[in-house]
């Protein structure tokens, strides 16, 4: 069994992963959902915290639209897998996490840094 983490705001991919306002965490057994709940992100949490938090519910996978550069070293250190890039409704990108099909962009938070390169083809 694998638990993934949609950052999310309302109903939809949350724009930056350390702003969203809830986690959606679901259990993935066999292509199927065991178990699903939701985790609200603390807003005063300090920078690097979002990967902590989730690595402290069993998280293995996140899907988020942008990041920042902390959170992305945070989740590789902590071996959690990123899936970024990703935008739309949570139930269609839950449909296409379980089919395989997510598509993931480079997408990365526009404020404080410039790393932010888009590539389309």
């Amino acid at each position: 069994m694998k638990r993934i983490a949609i950052a999310c705001n309302q109903q939809k991919v949350a724009e930056h992963l350390g702003h969203c306002e809830t986690f959606v965490l679901l259990d993935i057994e066999d292509q199927k959902i065991v178990h699903q709940e939701t985790l609200e992100n603390p807003k005063n949490h300090e920078h690097g915290q979002v990967p902590l938090l989730l690595k402290q519910h069993g998280v293995h996978e996140v899907i988020t639209n942008g990041y920042g550069p902390h959170a992305k070293n945070r989740l590789e250190q902590l071996q959690i897998v990123l899936h970024k890039g990703i935008q739309g409704d949570i139930t269609k990108v839950i449909d296409d996490y379980l089919h395989q099909r997510l598509v993931e962009t480079e997408a990365m938070c526009h404020h404080d840094h410039h790393e932010h390169h888009h590539h389309h083809g």
